[in-house]
Parts: structure tokens; C-alpha cells; sequence
């Protein structure tokens, strides 16, 4: 069953690994922020999965998040907040940047409330609005 409930977690692309990296050749984790059904250890276990897929080399300059909560609320970022922090405790560095990307009325809001995850866990976030992605 334990499985299963992981194979609907990747199926439902609640995070990926698309295969790109950044410019300073780090791979890019994503979280599609979904209104889906699937849980925090659910989540927190296919996220586990994926930080073990790229190449060691590669694994060594970290990995960028991308964190898409323009449509979503924050119950489901805060969430994967706490996934990520549970991640970065268990392995020091492994993610070095996040880029946050949300509704305008949400940024004031979520620089706020997401600083206090970076206080604990030591990542530079970046905020970007959907209307500074679509300019």
C-alpha cells in the first residue's frame, strides 16, 4: 500500500525533476503547489526520492527549488515549506536557493510568513510575482 500511495504522489506531479539545471549548473526541483490530496509524509517521502536522483557532481552544488504558489493558498505552501525545512535538516546544503512564485496580493504576505522558515533553515528565497514572470 506504502507504495502504491508514493507511485500516485510522483504520478500526480506534486514534485519533479524535469531534467534542467540553472545557469551555475544545479538541478531544479519543482513543486507545482496542487490542491491535490496528497499529505505531508507523502509529499516529504517522494520529495526524499527525488533529492537522491541527480548525479553526485551535481548533487554537490545543491539544488534549486521552484516553488509555484500562484494559484494555490497557503496551507499547501506552508506545507511544503515544512517538507522542504524537514529536508534541508536531515541534509545540510543539499537545497541552496528557492524561488517563490505567487499572487501580487500574496507577496507582502508570504515574504512574512517564509522568512521565518530561512531564519531556521539557512536558504536564500527569492519572491516573484505572476505579474513580474509575465512582464
Amino acid at each position: 500500500k506504502q507504495w502504491y500511495q508514493r507511485r500516485v504522489a510522483i504520478t500526480a506531479g506534486v514534485a519533479f525533476l524535469p531534467g534542467i539545471r540553472d545557469n551555475e549548473d544545479r538541478s531544479l526541483l519543482i513543486y507545482p503547489i496542487s490542491n491535490s490530496e496528497v499529505n505531508y509524509d507523502e509529499l516529504l517521502k517522494v520529495s526524499q526520492y527525488l533529492i537522491t536522483v541527480p548525479k553526485k557532481s551535481t548533487l554537490n552544488k545543491g539544488i534549486v527549488v521552484l516553488l509555484d504558489g500562484s494559484d494555490n493558498d497557503w496551507t499547501r505552501i506552508r506545507e511544503t515549506f515544512l517538507v522542504i525545512q524537514t529536508i534541508q535538516g536531515s541534509n545540510p546544503g543539499c537545497i541552496v536557493l528557492i524561488h517563490v512564485v505567487v499572487k501580487p496580493n500574496y507577496k507582502t504576505k508570504s515574504s512574512d510568513i517564509i522568512r521565518s522558515f530561512n531564519t531556521n533553515i539557512g536558504i536564500e528565497i527569492r519572491f516573484h510575482t505572476t505579474e513580474e514572470l509575465n512582464k
